[in-house]
């Protein structure tokens, strides 16, 4: 009986084991064919999949990618019945319903491509990738505010989803939205690790606070952030009034240096909480940058986030400023912006 039980536990374990090594077999498999995917081999990709769904075929990973894998060579047929079959998956996500939704918008299906995002809500209720996938097929057929206030609840539901501040601040500048695009634009620069995205949002910002310079009837230079034709909040006409009396001491008919930027914006944001305005309005941006300025950070904030605006003159400052530079680093790994997401539903 003795010799019985051993044998039963060595089989067990010899089970486990092989499991686990078909288990890992596969996933090496799978990290082979992703990284065959992103160089655009798909064939190639597909049979490595299979063969990793044969290991392990509990795993939704390996079908997704293939849907993936297919939805690359514009076989979306064969993605939408993978993807379909996946919404019964116990380890179904929101990524099936958004991809699978973007095949019907590729097919130019955008009612059922709609239908798909609305079903995966109902699941995933939190999804900012969702609601960002709504808001693009709004913009495509020039429903410009619903999209804006799809991707704006996006931003409730998932606030620290970049890229849904992305969009925005694109849209926004689009528009001629200036002061939401400067919200949504250094929103997206503290949450993103983009590269070539916080270089394009770090030059629109500069060029907005830029562009916004004007001679009034009095020929005095002002800033004018409301050129839209949408009705204007008071939001953004607190940032405006503020903004230019802020300025009043500044030389704008050259336009605006990153120095110049940066004193400009310490008394703004001084005016701004002084007068009690961050209680009328409340934006966690501003009370982020309140702290970066009172914990003596903000000089290298400021240039940072409006770098590529003025890339010498951001190297020129860089170059003096290489301790205060590392010192600000070594603050924000331990002072990192993120909003406090809400409970899953």
């Amino acid at each position: 009986m003795k010799k019985l039980l051993i044998f039963a536990i060595i089989l067990l374990s010899t089970v486990q084991i092989y499991s686990q090594n078909k288990i890992e077999q596969a996933k090496t498999l799978g990290n082979q064919a992703v990284k065959l995917i992103n160089e655009k081999k798909s064939p190639e990709a597909l049979e490595l999949l299979k063969k990793a769904q044969k290991l392990d075929p509990k795993s939704i990973f390996y079908p997704y990618e293939m849907a993936v894998a297919y939805y690359d060579k514009e076989k979306f047929p064969e993605a939408m019945k993978i993807l379909d079959s996946l919404k019964r998956h116990p380890q179904v996500n929101e990524q099936v319903y958004q991809l699978l939704g973007n095949c019907y918008d590729y097919l130019a299906k955008r009612t059922e491509a709609r239908d798909v995002y609305d079903e995966g809500l109902a699941r995933f209720p939190n999804s900012g990738r969702l609601y960002m996938e709504l808001g693009i097929i709004s913009i495509e057929e020039d429903k410009v505010k619903e999209g804006l206030n799809e991707w704006a609840q996006g931003t409730r539901v998932q606030p620290n989803f970049d890229n849904l501040h992305y969009r925005l601040a694109k849209q926004y500048y689009k528009d001629s939205m200036d002061v939401f695009a400067l919200v949504s634009g250094e929103t997206f620069l503290n949450l993103t690790n983009n590269e070539n995205k916080i270089l394009e949002i770090s030059k629109m910002c500069f060029d907005i606070y830029n562009k916004a310079i004007i001679k009034n009837d009095s020929a005095k230079y002002v800033f004018s952030f409301r050129k839209h034709t949408n009705e204007t909040t008071y939001f953004e006409m607190a940032f405006e009034i503020i903004f230019n009396n802020a300025a009043k001491n500044i030389d704008l008919s050259d336009g605006l240096s990153l120095e110049e930027l940066y004193i400009l914006r310490t008394e703004f944001f001084k005016i701004w909480y002084k007068e009690d305005t961050h209680k009328r309005y409340a934006n966690f941006l501003y009370d982020y940058i309140n702290k970066v300025i009172q914990d003596g950070q903000f000089e290298t904030y400021n240039y940072w986030i409006f770098s590529n605006g003025d890339p010498s003159g951001f190297q020129k400052w860089l170059e003096s400023n290489t301790t205060t530079a590392r010192e600000y680093l070594k603050w924000r790994e331990a002072n990192m912006f993120k909003f406090d997401e809400p409970e899953a539903k």
